[in-house]
């Protein structure tokens, strides 16, 4: 998150410097086995609201507890879709397929 709020700071665009810093931010996190931060449309005035926090009075708390939260969430969506992959293979639904396909691409990979 350090990464995030100081790329933000630097601004080195004119324009897409939110998100750029939060695809910065999900590659650091997936690369440390975490998954990824999505900010909801509903969260995006807490969102600015701590990165001035953080910019203005060097501390990230704010923007912590969002993250946080925002990365439960994630981790909760991804393993809902992971947990209804195999009830949904079949059903015309292309993105299941894929996820069967690739968690056992995966399992064998690996194990």
């Amino acid at each position: 998150m350090e990464a995030h709020t100081r790329f933000v700071s630097i601004h080195p665009f004119r324009d897409g410097n939110g998100r750029t810093g939060r695809l910065l931010m999900n590659l650091m996190l997936l690369r440390s086995g975490y998954s990824i931060v999505v900010i909801q449309q509903r969260d995006r005035v807490q969102y600015i609201d701590g990165l001035v926090v953080a910019q203005q009075q060097q501390h990230e708390d704010v923007l912590l507890e969002l993250m946080t939260e925002s990365v439960k969430a994630s981790f909760v969506e991804m393993l809902g879709i992971v947990a209804t992959a195999g009830e949904n293979r079949g059903k015309e639904l292309a993105f299941y397929d894929e996820m069967i396909a690739f968690l056992t691409q995966e399992k064998r990979v690996g194990g």
